[in-house]
């Protein structure tokens, strides 16, 4: 899917914006402050009815206004049985009103299927150095879009954990916990099987030789799925009854999960550059959304923040090489003239954003 239009009032510093973007490569240009962030906000917001950069209503909303809006349209690339879809969504201070072709919606995951959405900003940097929870997140938000049961499967675990560690904090009755053992094990692998797919393909995407890698080495990802490798998860948590009741937790499946990221065999966070540390993680979204295409023929939203930031002049050509060839629509933003002079001569759709004002140069 494809964004074909975007229109947002009263959000930040932007009273009012209306956008056609094309359906490659979209820059938005500007200087720092002139409001591009919000834009990208904006695009988020359309996919998720939250900003990545903040919840909190107060920070989004321009100043001294009761609410805001977005709505916007998104259309089938090359899918099959997809179908366009108009969605608009209403924030006031306790409410939130989402529809989608005028039919309302109450599940951010309704709202999430329409098209997959990735991110590029600063905080993606977290996705290396923030905790396992951050990596298992990327990883289930990238499978939700590919395994039709993955959501259902994923809610179904988390009720059967959160139902388990109950029954364990009060003693552990043994017919509750026998049942919500059998419930927790059946999810958990059927989770577990689904990552263990996502992972697996990208591991094989990340070892085509490209001139990233060529000089850097090799990214790869190493998957500890959360109990002992050779048993069932069945298995391990009968093994670590005494412990669990012990602690009042489940101590075994896919929610104590790891994912490491890893260049030549290293850990990613000990990249000494920057530069190269953002595009091997460029690499590795790119990779992700190849997993959504090939997958389930979806083409992904990609939204690119501060792109050329701490990138050199090779660095930023390779970088800038492998969001072209991933497929996906790109909205990336830009302080640079220069990128904005080349984006208009590669026929690229360019914005210029400036004191909240979006304009489309000629």
């Amino acid at each position: 899917m494809i964004i074909t239009g975007i229109r947002a009032q009263n959000v930040r510093k932007i009273r009012f914006m209306d956008l056609e973007p094309g359906p490659g490569f979209n820059f938005i240009w500007g200087a720092n402050g002139g409001g591009k962030t919000s834009c990208l906000e904006i695009l988020h917001y359309l996919n998720a009815a939250k900003s990545f950069r903040t919840h909190r209503f107060d920070e989004l909303v321009s100043r001294g206004e009761p609410w805001f809006g977005v709505s916007g349209e998104v259309a089938p690339s090359t899918e099959r049985n997809a179908e366009k879809a108009s969605i608009r969504i209403v924030r006031e201070k306790e409410t939130t009103r989402i529809t989608v072709n005028q039919i309302p919606v109450t599940s951010a995951a309704g709202l999430a299927s329409r098209f997959p959405l990735l991110v590029l900003e600063p905080h993606s940097f977290d996705i290396v150095e923030g905790g396992p929870k951050v990596r298992r997140s990327l990883l289930d938000r990238t499978v939700f879009h590919v395994e039709p049961d993955f959501i259902t499967t994923s809610r179904a675990y988390q009720q059967a954990l959160a139902n388990r560690n109950a029954v364990l904090k009060h003693g552990g009755k043994p017919a509750e916990l026998e049942f919500w053992s059998r419930e927790l094990a059946q999810h958990g692998e059927a989770l577990d099987a689904a990552r263990q797919r996502c992972v697996d393909f990208l591991n094989a995407r990340l070892a085509l030789d490209i001139p990233l890698t060529q000089r850097l080495g090799a990214l790869s990802l190493k998957y500890r799925r959360g109990w002992r490798e050779g048993s069932s998860l069945a298995e391990s948590l009968a093994n670590h009854h005494a412990s669990e009741l012990q602690t009042g937790q489940t101590l075994s499946g896919p929610h104590k999960a790891e994912l490491s990221i890893l260049s030549a065999g290293e850990a990613l966070s000990r990249i000494g550059s920057r530069g190269q540390f953002k595009a091997l993680v460029t690499l590795l979204v790119c990779s992700l959304v190849a997993y959504i295409h090939d997958r389930s023929e979806m083409r992904a939203v990609l939204l690119v923040d501060d792109f050329s930031a701490e990138l050199d002049d090779e660095m930023r050509g390779i970088a800038l090489t492998m969001l072209r060839s991933s497929g996906a629509q790109v909205f990336l933003t830009t302080v640079h003239e220069f990128l904005a002079r080349e984006a208009l001569e590669n026929g690229d759709r360019l914005f210029h954003v400036e004191h909240g004002e979006i304009q489309r140069p000629s």
